[in-house]
């Protein structure tokens, strides 16, 4: 999601929600959590065309916590691809750990 200036109390609420996520080792960028239950429809949309984003996106739907967010995760994790496996095994857990 792009953010402007945080202009409208939803944007500021995302923002007040953001922490930080590593990329790799000494490389870090701030996530922002959706609220927003359309986020994600988008973000299995996303799922469906790519690999590339997955270990945001998991954690994004980690932090969402609904039931939808969950159902998404259980998807990745039924993917035949290894990593998007493992990545999706792992927000799960979390998933469980944090009682959502």
């Amino acid at each position: 999601m792009d953010i402007s200036h945080a202009g409208l109390p939803f944007e500021a609420r995302v923002i007040d929600r953001s922490t930080p996520f590593d990329i790799v080792e000494g490389a870090q960028f701030t996530t922002c959590s959706a609220e927003d239950p359309t986020a994600v429809s988008c973000i299995d949309t996303v799922l469906q065309k790519t690999t590339m984003f997955d270990s945001v996106l998991a954690r994004g739907l980690m932090l969402i916590g609904t039931e939808n967010a969950r159902a998404v995760l259980e998807k990745m994790f039924m993917s035949d691809h290894d990593e998007r496996h493992r990545i999706a095994s792992d927000a799960l857990v979390r998933f469980r750990q944090n009682g959502q």
